[in-house]
């Protein structure tokens, strides 16, 4: 163990990789977009929505380096199985590190101490490392602030900085020890934070917080003592995968309204700006694979004749990770043929995501209600969000089963008080920045919840650390093996192929609008 120190410029250096373009058109193909909205609408003044995906895709193996820096409580709450599986999911989450990425511990109890420097994950930083977690004893109180002070100050000083992407994986009981400076204090707002709170005694309010206000880090419960063992390199797995398989950055997408007005844009707690008749939405990262659906609901105005009208103008902006200039997509015009006779209704992605957040909203009231001991309120809530959703989509696609089992869930905690005190009160708090995310967040047992998962890093299913864990570098040999690199050329060419279908729905529109004159 290295003495304490304030001075953390002694990151270790790593290769970077070619930021040069391999076309004019650096980034080109790195989102595809998707709209989905009904052809036409009535001759008067209307109501409309519709839903703008978009998709991050790449199938190359290039990619920037990741800096994590973990920060493990090791107070005297940590101890017994709680320890022992941060242990074996920390030697899970080493064995999936490529040499480019680099790794610092940094553990705190009644103070922070910072274990290692940034250290890069080749075969000697790794076992370096796991000698450390091997050590690892619990002693003192939880001083949740001074650890992440002290990640911070390690991310901050780091003399190799440019092209990395980076990230604090907080894992703790989550019970600040009176006296100590509360983590609310600690700005942390330049970097995700993503928290993991371990048993149902851990304080869910405290890491959702941190969570929440970090760069739009995410909030995973973690189950040590229920009967899903691999809970812990579960959580891990789902936050890794992101981090190792970033496509863009800063990524930014423009609404302008044309022959409409712009009433509501629904894109969960992602900063919105407003301009003249228009809505500017910041996403920042997003994974491959990754989706983010924004909601827009318009209001058309009445008009005279029948005719096709442009209702709005899609654009969006990003900076490819390998490469790094700014995108800029070509304006997409949403068409709408305005009929005496409309024969179209919103498509099922429409009705799915305002459902979706209908019953992410539902989930919050909910808690809030369950938290001023009205339960039969709470019940009530749940109640009428299943009903709603047993009305939708008699086959009921992936989304709407995943939402219903989270609704049947958060349920099952309301049983009793004492079981939502519990067990319960984690899983609306998680949900909730989930969905504000749009990103995956693992909660305690209820693994069945993945319809935002990123299915990159397979989660090792087994605690024994007798077993040996596949590396990175496995993974993706295993993946190979499995025709994944088929399964990610084809989506590439949907991302493309969505352009061409863009182009041609609007040909479609103006047809129908020409036939209906």
């Amino acid at each position: 163990m290295e003495k304490k120190s304030t001075n953390y410029n002694d990151d270790e250096p790593v290769t970077v990789p070619s930021a040069a373009p391999t076309s004019d058109y650096p980034g080109f193909g790195k989102i595809g977009l998707n709209l989905y909205n009904k052809a036409d609408a009535p001759l008067e003044k209307t109501d409309y929505r519709l839903v703008v995906e978009l998709l991050g895709s790449d199938t190359g193996d290039q990619r920037d380096g990741v800096d994590i820096v973990a920060v493990l409580d090791v107070s005297y709450c940590m101890g017994g199985k709680k320890l022992e599986k941060l242990k074996t999911s920390m030697k899970f989450l080493l064995k999936k590190l490529d040499p480019i990425d680099r790794l610092s511990i940094v553990t705190f109890s009644s103070d922070a101490t910072r274990l290692c420097p940034l250290t890069g994950m080749n075969k000697n930083g790794q076992d370096k490392i796991e000698k450390l977690i091997n050590q690892l004893d619990v002693d003192g109180y939880t001083n949740i602030s001074a650890g992440l002070q002290t990640a911070l100050s390690v991310l901050a000083q780091r003399r190799q900085r440019d092209g990395r992407i980076t990230g604090i994986m907080l894992v703790s009981h989550g019970k600040l020890t009176a006296g100590c400076v509360h983590p609310s204090t600690v700005d942390v707002s330049s970097v995700p934070v993503y928290t993991f709170g371990l048993g149902n005694d851990h304080d869910s309010q405290l890491l959702q917080e941190i969570a929440s206000k970090s760069n739009k880090g995410s909030y995973s419960i973690v189950d040590v003592e229920g009967s899903n063992s691999a809970s812990l390199n579960i959580a891990f797995s789902t936050c890794l995968a992101g981090l190792l398989s970033v496509v863009v950055q800063d990524l930014e997408l423009t609404l302008k309204q044309k022959e409409s007005e712009l009433q509501e844009v629904r894109a969960g707690n992602y900063d919105q700006s407003c301009a003249a008749e228009s809505v500017k939405i910041s996403f920042g990262l997003l994974y491959n694979r990754e989706k983010r659906t924004t909601t827009v609901f318009l209001s058309l105005p009445a008009v005279q004749d029948q005719m096709s009208v442009d209702i709005l103008i899609v654009s969006y902006t990003y900076r490819p990770i390998v490469g790094g200039r700014l995108y800029k997509s070509p304006p997409i015009k949403v068409k709408v043929a305005r009929t005496s006779s409309p024969m179209t209704v919103d498509p099922v992605q429409v009705c799915n995501e305002i459902v979706r957040g209908d019953i992410a909203a539902a989930m919050r009231t909910a808690g809030e209600q369950a938290d001023a001991n009205d339960f039969d309120g709470a019940k009530k809530t749940l109640h009428n969000a299943e009903k709603s959703l047993d009305k939708l989509n008699p086959e009921a696609d992936e989304l709407i089963k995943a939402l219903k089992y989270e609704v049947r869930e958060f349920l099952r905690f309301l049983k009793d008080r004492e079981t939502y005190h519990r067990e319960g009160r984690v899983f609306p708090l998680s949900s909730k920045l989930a969905h504000n995310l749009q990103r995956f967040a693992a909660r305690g047992d209820s693994t069945e919840l993945l319809e935002l998962d990123v299915p990159v890093v397979v989660p090792f299913d087994n605690q024994n650390i007798n077993i040996k864990v596949p590396s990175a570098y496995e993974d993706k040999e295993a993946a190979n093996n499995n025709n994944n690199a088929i399964v990610a050329q084809l989506d590439t060419l949907n991302q493309h192929l969505s352009q061409v279908v863009i182009t041609l729905k609007a040909i479609q529109d103006s047809i129908v609008a020409l036939k209906s004159v």
